[in-house]
């Protein structure tokens, strides 16, 4: 446990104003205060040239990362939400519309505006306004969970679509396929927990009575009988297969209770963000300093699956033995401050981050720069990573192979 002293208010008094402060706070859960109440996923959300933060919904270094479809954060208006962002704020995967009606009606995509919305680590929720359906998604390792509430006697649907090229198929209560990002297979098996009462497909605008379709920015709509106020939907991903996405699914995901999923998310968090302890200070320092915290832990992302993961750099899915493989890491940005806290924190994640960089190099020749789900993101001048890898060393981390790194 590392500890952090803000200042000199230790006093009981003061410790208990700040915890009756955020007794109040509105979250998806009414635990007792802990670490991860401090954080505010809407910090940094605006920025006026770089590229600023997003509201990220995910659990520690996970491979599913979420946040909710629209194109900046001062925005009034949300188009769906993605099932994954596969690469830290460049790149989105699938898109989940709920509507209610005849699909007929719809026209392109559908835009929301929305209230009430409710966004921490673990959980996300949401109102949207026109339709008024209630959103609520909850993340896992390698999948998600969502549930949907609609009007009574409405005549819910949803609209499931691929970003880019893709291919979608509906057999016994589940949807099976793949969207693509920067040429890489993103696979998927969704199940609703109520089986649809007819299933269309749409392509190229055209919507039609079938149960598969392929091709570019396809769509899968599903529609429900008029008994049917919530409809729960949970989803694994893969980057090897659609069977591999749904086993992801079972062993993360193997029930339907969110508040159960999301208990187990917010256990995960408190317990790396309990990490570094806090003493005094104000309850927007601890604001500040939890939610900074909670930003180290987007970047790098394990992609292991069962012992095995898709690589890029060999282009075919590769064994990871005893070591997870990670990858995401834009190290320009990362190599001064965020890896050197991770070697203290968390010094075994951190071996397996560098062994991640030299099978990398192994595989493709080149040590990289900006490792991604799709590749080498050349972006910077530089060979940041020879710091990072230097940083762990001498401070004691020798798991890995210095020479061949070298």
């Amino acid at each position: 446990m590392h500890k952090i002293i803000a200042d000199h208010m230790k006093s009981k008094s003061v410790l208990f104003s700040i915890l009756l402060s955020y007794a109040v706070m509105i979250s998806c859960s009414d635990k007792k205060i802990e670490p991860v109440d401090y954080v505010n996923p809407y910090m940094g959300n605006i920025s006026h040239l770089l590229v600023p933060t997003y509201p990220t919904v995910h659990l520690p270094n996970s491979m599913l990362r979420f946040y909710p479809n629209r194109d900046n954060y001062t925005s009034n208006q949300v188009q769906g939400f993605p099932l994954n962002v596969v690469s830290h704020r460049s790149g989105k995967v699938f898109n989940l519309s709920p509507f209610e009606g005849d699909i007929r009606e719809i026209n392109g995509n559908i835009l929301y505006t929305y209230d009430n919305e409710v966004v921490n680590p673990y959980c996300y929720s949401v109102s949207l306004d026109e339709p008024d359906i209630d959103v609520k998604f909850i993340p896992a390792e390698r999948s998600g969970i969502f549930s949907f509430r609609f009007n009574e006697g409405s005549y819910p649907g949803i609209i499931l679509k691929t970003t880019n090229q893709g291919e979608l198929r509906f057999e016994n209560n589940s949807i099976t396929g793949y969207d693509t990002y920067d040429k890489v297979k993103a696979y998927l098996y969704l199940e609703f927990e109520r089986k649809p009462e007819n299933v269309k497909v749409r392509d190229s605008d055209v919507v039609s009575e079938s149960t598969s379709v392929r091709g570019n920015r396809i769509a899968m709509i599903a529609n429900f009988d008029n008994s049917a106020s919530e409809i729960k939907i949970r989803y694994g991903l893969s980057y090897i297969s659609a069977e591999q996405a749904g086993k992801n699914l079972h062993n993360d995901i193997p029930g339907w209770d969110l508040n159960e999923i999301s208990d187990n998310a917010r256990e995960k968090w408190n317990k790396v963000l309990s990490g570094i302890e806090t003493e005094g200070g104000s309850e927007n320092q601890r604001s500040v300093f939890y939610t900074s915290l909670y930003r180290c832990f987007e970047r790098m992302v394990d992609i292991t699956e069962d012992g095995q993961y898709f690589s890029t750099w060999s282009n075919k899915v590769e064994p990871a033995k005893d070591t997870a493989f990670y990858t995401d890491d834009w190290v320009w940005d990362t190599h001064l401050a965020l890896h050197p806290l991770q070697v203290i924190m968390n010094p075994d994640e951190q071996d397996e981050k560098i062994s991640s960089y030299i099978r990398m190099a192994r595989q493709s020749g080149w040590m990289p720069t900006f490792p991604t789900i799709s590749g080498d993101n050349h972006a910077m001048n530089g060979n940041h990573s020879a710091a990072v890898i230097l940083d762990a060393w001498n401070k004691g981390i020798r798991n890995f192979d210095l020479e061949e790194a070298y």
